[in-house]
């Protein structure tokens, strides 16, 4: 009897057997950023494993910005800062999670994309960020070079010296960025032209002249147009050119600030034949220059037999006419000519550019002592191969001849170019300054300048020899 109730009791002893309580519970994360409208699991572990009760709750801490499944998922509402809280059944144990809800940052865009700004002057650029609501509204400013402008913490751009700039924003959150281009320097405000209006035969030219306000500009470019291409037409530099009978308005553009000024351009057809409206024959006794009253027509212009000398003896030949310009021609004699020589060069069937055709005239050009030089050196070089550099060099360069003996009016300018030892295509430039000078009956010396309106273009030369001649 007595074994039998020992084996009783010890079976119902290990009938009332319990597994042990929960002595902790762990959260997967303690903190956590998550974005509004995004979603958080977290997941909890109770210690020990093998707690008879697994059951938790979940709680927040803050109403309006996150709430909480049961499930422990989650859902962020506002920015802010949540602490999500789970807590065990059995012991009453608890885990936190702190959470902060934010908007970040998608983009950033600057009020001014493009600006012009006169030195030692400031902009204040302005950043907006995007979306209105990002949590982080931090930006960084910075000049891409400081010689030309700076920028300061809150976008304060100060103009330092001419040049152009990029100004950028960082965002401090996700690091977007904006860009204004700044240009510093004294902007356009206004352009002019020096005609309001003129008249132009078919075929010739006028050329506009503009003015860009004020004289220290930055960016004095502009731009030409015409409102009707198939009356006029006008250039780059803002040359017209009359194409058909008709008006047209010619209009400059600046660049800078698109100011504009016009003018109108009435075309007529040109029915007046040119006429030749003098005749020198230079020192040299063999070249005549003959000035028409237009431009005209290169290939009739150079047309040996629309030329002929009489009154001389011995008559000489032409033995070769070139343009000098668009109005000029020079034409070379096959002998010289003694002093004293009078000869008369009838000139006929030379045509203008619209082809009117002149008529017969005749010039009358006597051969004088050539006359005092009244200034040398009156050749500015230009370019790459002239004195000094390659071989290139010149004499009896720039001289002013008085024909009429008055020395106060020029008659013509001459200059004669030597070029040598210059590599096969190489071009020369040269161009003419205004200024001479002169002795006056009482012995003083007089220098003026700019005294002739010089329209003489830059020239090029392959290697040779070359007499030049502007008339004043």
């Amino acid at each position: 009897m007595r074994g039998e109730v020992s084996i009783k009791w010890k079976i119902l002893q290990l009938c009332h057997y319990r597994r042990p309580a929960g002595t902790g519970v762990n959260l997967s994360q303690a903190t956590a950023t998550i974005e509004i409208g995004d979603t958080l699991q977290l997941s909890e572990t109770i210690v020990p494993s093998g707690a008879t009760n697994q059951n938790v709750s979940w709680t927040s801490d803050a109403i309006g910005v996150a709430t909480v499944s049961g499930t422990g998922l989650v859902t962020a509402i506002s920015d802010g800062s949540e602490t999500i809280t789970v807590t065990t059944d059995d012991g009453v144990i608890t885990a936190d999670c702190d959470i902060t809800i934010i908007t970040s940052v998608t983009g950033v865009t600057l009020d001014i994309s493009t600006i012009t700004i006169i030195p030692s002057f400031t902009e204040q650029l302005t950043a907006s960020i995007a979306p209105a609501g990002a949590t982080d509204t931090g930006v960084t400013w910075e000049s891409a070079n400081t010689a030309i402008a700076t920028v300061s913490s809150t976008g304060l751009v100060t103009a330092v010296s001419d040049g152009t700039v990029d100004i950028s924003v960082n965002t401090d959150d996700g690091s977007y960025s904006a860009t204004c281009t700044v240009t510093v320097g004294t902007p356009v405000s206004g352009v002019t032209l020096d005609i309001n209006s003129f008249t132009v035969a078919f075929g010739n030219t006028e050329q506009l002249t503009e003015t860009v306000a004020p004289p220290e500009a930055s960016n004095t470019n502009v731009t030409w147009v015409s409102s009707n291409a198939s009356v006029a037409t006008v250039s780059a530099t803002g040359l017209v050119t009359g194409v058909a009978e008709g008006s047209a308005t010619i209009s400059v553009t600046s660049v800078d600030g698109s100011f504009t000024d016009s003018s109108v351009a009435n075309v007529t057809t040109d029915t007046i034949a040119p006429t030749a409206d003098y005749l020198y024959g230079f020192y040299d006794s063999q070249t005549l220059l003959v000035g028409f009253s237009e431009d005209v027509d290169v290939v009739t212009a150079t047309n040996i037999s629309n030329y002929g000398i009489s009154d001389v003896t011995p008559t000489p030949t032409i033995s070769s006419i070139d343009m000098n310009g668009n109005q000029m021609v020079l034409i070379g004699l096959s002998n010289a000519q003694t002093l004293g020589a009078v000869l008369t060069l009838t000139v006929s069937g030379v045509e203008d550019i619209s082809g009117n055709v002149m008529v017969s005239e005749d010039l009358e050009c006597e051969y004088v002592a050539p006359p005092t030089m009244l200034n040398t050196g009156l050749l500015e070089k230009t370019g790459s191969m002239l004195s000094g550099e390659a071989g290139a060099a010149e004499s009896n360069a720039g001289y002013w001849y008085d024909h009429d003996g008055d020395s106060a009016t020029p008659d013509f300018w001459y200059a004669y170019l030597e070029i040598a030892a210059v590599p096969a295509g190489t071009l020369i430039a040269f161009e003419t300054i205004v200024a001479w000078s002169y002795v006056e009956a009482d012995g003083s010396f007089v220098i003026m300048e700019d005294v002739h309106s010089a329209s003489v273009e830059d020239y090029s030369f392959p290697p040779g020899s070359y007499d030049i001649y502007v008339l004043k």
